[in-house]
């Protein structure tokens, strides 16, 4: 709500904001119902409450009411709510001398309170008068008034012009009077009301039992029909909620097949719930916003997300537990209309999903839907998800700096799925990285100027600090700092609390040496940052309040630091091992561009080996996708296609049995050893993960009727995750039963993977480019380091030595496999790797 000029709301309206939100709205409620009970010690307890609570919100509603008669947006109903809520405030003062004449205007005053409960309701009752009053309602109602008093009045005339004696009127005999034509009218509709009013036995007239008979018989059926006009009606009710517009603000909206993700609305609902704010914070927000203008509070225990899908049915979803502040709305992206019923004009992020039933259509619909949103809404972040690679170019020239962050699903997966390649068991760390069942990775801000001017304080005499001496402070707050925001001006707060980061420079990793050239133009180097540079910091946290505590230390107690040296763990930590130099692809897979291109960077001499069915469709498919990575496919002879890579690789493209992919990737197999096996999923298909799983299959077969020395790392890439795992447990019970340990079977769900980004990247600022830089081309990498030791070691002892080598330690890999994200400092662990953040590529060179 803002004033009549479009500026910022003043306070007179954050107030009425206050009033009318749910919470003071349901304590009105239960203050007017305790003031209706027939209690008089309740009335003169609570009679201050009711007259400071009842008289604060008149005095509220009073000038906003006037302000917004003036500019056209209050009608006469909210005239006529007013004087009712000045009545029924009335009626708390003591009145009783003053009307104990006119007794009948207190109660009057009284009964006004009641009243006042309709105007809470006033968005339910018009629904219900516009649904009950439609031409076809009334004609239902009618027909049934008329049928129930014609049937009725007919059996009263035959039992009066018969003169049948009985008992209509039920009164007993001493007070009972002649029974007349109205008693026998109100007896006959008694019979059509209710199957209860049947006579009780045979002992009467024949024609008043035939009578009772047919009129009950009749009645049930009547009745029937009552109840499904009542159905109808309350379904009607249900689809005009459905269509009314959301009344949230500041708040999450999800446009898209909404069915086909329930992953990013459950994990959405399970990081807001993990990080609920506490009460004083709040409060303070509260505080703050009513007296300074300063953003509007939201509760963070409360995750309003509105979803907007074609279906007309809500996803199921929305059944389950802690979903309540998540609405759906029916509707098209691209139409104004719908986009405003979820309150997309007021929202704060918004979340545009791709359609892969729409085919090559898909990243069309979804650019249509952001134009259409940036015409009601210009300052939201909008995270959409592209399905085409070769539309990314665009959308993100488009996007620049107008907070819009397009996401190129084909290119994040191949990074993603290579990662799985060369970094052994990161899967578990990723599980916990991504969800909300281990902790996460956070960002926190600095906004204030007092805070810029403590991190200054920071500084040595050169205006540097130690990221050592920062990493040890975030330590004792339980957190791991992986990374600053770096710039020279304070960060803005936009509508809807966003903060605006464009400016600032994300730096990953302060050990090593900046690869972002701004980083160094603030002055950052290796091992130290320019603390009057520092504008807000990246840790890992079990939830954001540890990680906000540690910046709130940082910038408001310097006194905190301790500075030293970074003593070394008692431990050898090698170097992560070397990526897979020959790998074979299975399948005609978009992701295959950004796989291939980072793995001839990594290492030398890379070798990959596609082996797919050779239609021409899918060649020239896997021609353009390779041609994003500026790989071109030249034709080396029948079904077979080659290109080389970065430091002395090659590509090969080949479809040996045209129609038979696996056919291509057996004969591929008996060539040479393979590294790495990687399966993926064909667009095309379809079942794509079916196909997946027979692949699996197909190729444990062949590696049981063929010895290796040496089994190859499998990797198959597919959407639910039910299908291969089935397809990895009858390939390990195949090998077991054989004598022979089975092969290393990784199973990606790439639809989780797009969701949970999705999601932590709506909900911290700055997030998808911290991701970005660790799967990207250059810069730090989410590594492994085989870890060696005669005992348990600490996360505290290893931390300080991956510091002296420039590397960010972030957890342990267990020696029974598990993985301990951000674990106790001081918590001793049996551990055979550590995770780690570093620069892959210069360890290698």
């Amino acid at each position: 709500m803002s004033d009549a000029r479009g500026g910022r709301p003043t306070f007179v309206e954050r107030l009425g904001v206050l009033v009318e939100s749910r919470a003071v709205r349901t304590g009105l409620v239960v203050l007017i119902i305790l003031s209706v009970l027939p209690y008089d010690e309740i009335e003169d307890a609570f009679r201050p409450v009711f007259l400071l609570a009842f008289g604060a919100e008149l005095a509220i509603r009073v000038p906003l009411l006037i302000r917004r008669r003036r500019t056209g947006r209050a009608g006469l109903g909210e005239l006529a709510f007013l004087v009712i809520d000045f009545a029924a405030f009335l009626s708390f003062l003591p009145l009783e001398e003053v009307f104990h004449r006119h007794f009948e205007w207190l109660v009057f005053m009284r009964l006004s309170r009641l009243l006042v409960l309709m105007r809470f309701a006033r968005e339910l009752s018009s629904d219900l008068y516009s649904i009950l009053t439609r031409r076809e309602q009334l004609q239902q109602f009618g027909l049934v008034t008329i049928a129930v008093g014609a049937l009725a009045f007919v059996s009263a005339v035959v039992l009066s012009q018969l003169e049948i004696p009985h008992d209509y009127d039920g009164i007993p005999e001493p007070a009972s009077r002649p029974d007349d034509f109205w008693d026998q009218v109100w007896w006959s509709f008694r019979q059509l009301e209710s199957a209860d009013n049947l006579v009780a036995n045979l002992h009467v007239n024949p024609v008043v039992g035939v009578l009772s008979l047919v009129l009950t018989i009749i009645g049930v059926f009547i009745i029937s029909f009552i109840i499904g006009i009542g159905t109808n009606v309350v379904e009607q009710v249900v689809r005009a909620e459905r269509r009314r517009t959301v009344s949230y603000a500041g708040h999450t909206v999800v446009v898209g097949p909404i069915s086909e993700s329930e992953i990013l609305v459950r994990e959405f609902v399970r990081i807001y719930s993990k990080n609920r704010r506490d009460l004083r914070d709040q409060l303070l927000k509260v505080a703050r916003w009513l007296v300074a203008g300063a953003p509007a509070p939201r509760a963070w225990r409360l995750p309003r997300m509105a979803l907007l899908g074609p279906s007309d049915e809500p996803p199921a979803v929305l059944l389950e537990p802690g979903m309540r502040w998540v609405v759906y709305r029916q509707g098209h992206g691209a139409e104004t209309e719908s986009l405003e019923r979820i309150g997309a004009p007021r929202a704060k992020r918004a979340i545009l999903l791709g359609d892969r039933s729409a085919g090559e259509d898909a990243d069309a619909i979804t650019v249509s839907t952001l134009a259409a949103l940036r015409e009601v809404n210009p300052h939201a972040h909008v995270f959409l998800e592209l399905l085409s690679s070769r539309n990314y170019p665009t959308l993100h020239a488009l996007g620049e700096g107008a907070r819009t962050f397009p996401l190129d699903v084909p290119w994040f997966l191949g990074l993603f799925l290579l990662h799985h390649v060369v970094v052994p068991g990161v899967e578990r760390l990723y599980q916990l990285l991504l969800t909300a069942e281990g902790s996460e990775l956070y960002s926190h801000v600095y906004l204030e100027a007092s805070e810029i001017e403590g991190l200054a304080r920071l500084g040595d005499e050169d205006g540097l600090v130690s990221f050592e001496t920062l990493a040890r402070l975030a330590e004792r707050h339980r957190v791991v700092l992986i990374g600053l925001l770096l710039g020279e001006a304070t960060p803005g707060v936009g509508a809807h609390d966003l903060i605006d980061i464009d400016a600032l420079v994300p730096w990953v990793n302060g050990h090593a040496e900046p690869a972002d050239p701004r980083v160094a133009e603030l002055g950052g180097r290796a091992g130290r940052v320019p603390a009057g540079a520092i504008r807000g910091v990246f840790a890992v946290g079990d939830t954001y309040q540890p990680v906000r505590s540690f910046a709130r230390a940082l910038a408001h107690r310097p006194s905190l630091l301790e500075h030293g040296e970074a003593r070394p763990a008692p431990a050898r930590i090698r170097d992560p091992r070397p990526p897979p130099r020959r790998i074979l692809a299975v399948g005609y897979g978009d992701a295959l561009a950004s796989f291939t291109q980072r793995l001839a960077q990594l290492g030398e001499d890379a070798h990959v080996v596609v082996a797919f069915d050779g239609d021409p469709r899918h060649v020239q498919r896997l021609g353009g996708a390779l041609a994003r990575a500026d790989v071109r496919l030249e034709a080396a002879g029948p079904a077979r296609w080659e290109a080389a890579l970065e430091r002395g690789g090659r590509l090969e493209a080949r479809a040996d049995r045209p129609g038979d992919t696996m056919a291509t990737a057996r004969a591929v197999l008996g060539e040479e050893p393979v590294d790495a096996v990687v399966f993926l999923s064909e667009p095309d298909a379809r079942d794509p993960d079916a196909r997946t799983a027979l692949r699996i299959l197909q190729l444990a077969e062949h590696l049981l009727a063929n010895e290796a020395p040496k089994l190859p790392h499998v990797l198959a890439e597919l959407t639910s995750l039910s299908k291969g795992e089935r397809a990895r447990a009858q390939v390990e019970l195949a090998f077991r039963r054989a004598g022979r340990e089975p092969p290393r079977v990784t199973l990606v769900s790439t639809e989780q993977i797009r969701n949970y980004f999705m999601v932590h990247s709506a909900f911290v600022p700055g997030i998808n480019q911290v991701y970005a830089g660790l799967l990207g081309e250059r810069g730090q990498d989410l590594i492994r380091l085989p870890l060696e030791a005669d005992g348990p070691v600490t996360m505290r002892a290893v931390r300080g030595s991956l510091a002296r080598d420039g590397r960010v330690a972030l957890g342990f890999e267990r020696t029974d496999g598990t993985v301990a994200l951000n674990p106790p400092p001081d918590e001793p662990f049996e551990a055979r790797g550590v995770f780690a953040i570093g620069d892959a590529d210069a360890v290698r060179r």
